[in-house]
């Protein structure tokens, strides 16, 4: 499963930071308690990323073999009956007029095993691969 150009310039354009290359986006890792905080939680960052989780194993029980997401940190390709056992969440910095843009990455048994910090490094490195410029990837903690 590919991010289609389209979706990939909205998500780009929804993280631009003024009219230049440089761009901001937050990611977290969830993992463990948070990611369970996250599905049993009733706030709104809850009930978004709740959907979008659902919304991603959707799309990757639909999605033909060969075609499935991959993992973050390696070329192990997601398919029932083996979902992530943790995901990578990067959206804006801000939610200002970006809705509920989220862009999710599964991370394998095997991956899960790295640190947050590491993770975040690959999700960084991948992103500015994809979409060139400046990016600033920030832990969710350093919200504004």
């Amino acid at each position: 499963m590919k991010l289609t150009q389209a979706a990939m310039d909205r998500f780009h354009e929804a993280c631009r930071l003024g009219s230049g290359p440089r761009w901001a986006a937050e990611a977290m890792v969830f993992r463990g308690p948070r990611m369970l905080a996250a599905l049993l939680g009733t706030t709104r960052e809850a009930a978004i990323i709740t959907a979008a989780i659902g919304q991603w194993l959707g799309r990757v029980a639909d999605a033909p073999r060969g075609a499935g997401p991959l993992c973050l940190a390696c070329e192990y390709e997601f398919a029932p009956p083996a979902p992530p056992v943790a995901f990578l969440i990067i959206r804006p910095r801000t939610l200002d007029g970006a809705g509920h843009l989220i862009m999710m990455i599964g991370i394998c048994a095997r991956c899960v095993a790295q640190t947050d910090e590491c993770l975040l490094r690959i999700a960084a490195d991948t992103m500015r691969k994809m979409c060139g410029g400046d990016l600033q990837v920030l832990p969710a903690e350093h919200r504004a």
